[in-house]
C-alpha cells in the first residue's frame, strides 16, 4: 500500500490520501469467509474440553512433522460475542463462550485452525507466511479440500497463497 495512512474506519477499509483500499487482513477474512458460507468449517465441538483435546491432537501431529512443540490453551471469553483471538504472549487461543447462531463458526475446527496458524507462526498478522501454516495444519487435520478452496479464494481476493503458481 502505497501512501500515509489516514484513518482506518470500522469496516477495517484504510483511507490512503483519499483512496479507499482493503487492508491484507480484511481482504483475508473476505476470502476465508466462502468456508463460511459453504459451511465447509470442520467438525463442530460442543465444550471447552473438546476444543483444547483437539487442539492438543494437532498439536502433537504438528510436533512429528516439524520438531517444534509448543502448548496452547484454550479458553472462553464470557464478554466477546464476535471476537476470537489467538494471544501470542502465552499462547493461549481465546474464543467467545456464547454459542450464537449467527457466528455458530466460533466453535469450529476451522476457527481453531486459523488461530493456531497463529501461535504456530508467530505472527498477528494474515501475511504469506502465516497462510502457508495454515495451509500446513489444514492439510495435517485431513482439510485439503477447505484448503484449496480458501487457496483460490484468497488468490481471487488479489493475494498470494503458498504452492500456488503466482509464487512460482
Amino acid at each position: 500500500m502505497l501512501g500515509e495512512v489516514t484513518e482506518v474506519n470500522e469496516d477495517g477499509h484504510v483511507q490512503v490520501r483519499g483512496i479507499l483500499t482493503m487492508t491484507e487482513t480484511n481482504r483475508f477474512y473476505r476470502a476465508e469467509s466462502v468456508l463460511f458460507k459453504l459451511d465447509r468449517m470442520g467438525q463442530r465441538f460442543h465444550s471447552l474440553e473438546e476444543m483444547q483435546d483437539y487442539v492438543d491432537q494437532t498439536l502433537e501431529r504438528w510436533y512429528r512433522e516439524t520438531k517444534v512443540w509448543r502448548q496452547v490453551k484454550v479458553t472462553l471469553n464470557r464478554r466477546a460475542k464476535r471476537v476470537a483471538l489467538a494471544r501470542l504472549r502465552d499462547f493461549t487461543i481465546i474464543i467467545p463462550a456464547r454459542r450464537d447462531t449467527r457466528f455458530h463458526y466460533f466453535w469450529t475446527e476451522y476457527l481453531l485452525l486459523h488461530e493456531l496458524a497463529h501461535l504456530l507462526g508467530n505472527t498477528v498478522s494474515h501475511q504469506l507466511h502465516y497462510r502457508e501454516t495454515l495451509c500446513r495444519l489444514l492439510d495435517l487435520a485431513g482439510l485439503s479440500s477447505e484448503k484449496q478452496i480458501l487457496m483460490d479464494s484468497v488468490m481471487q481476493h488479489g493475494m498470494q497463497m503458498p504452492w500456488s503458481k503466482s509464487n512460482d
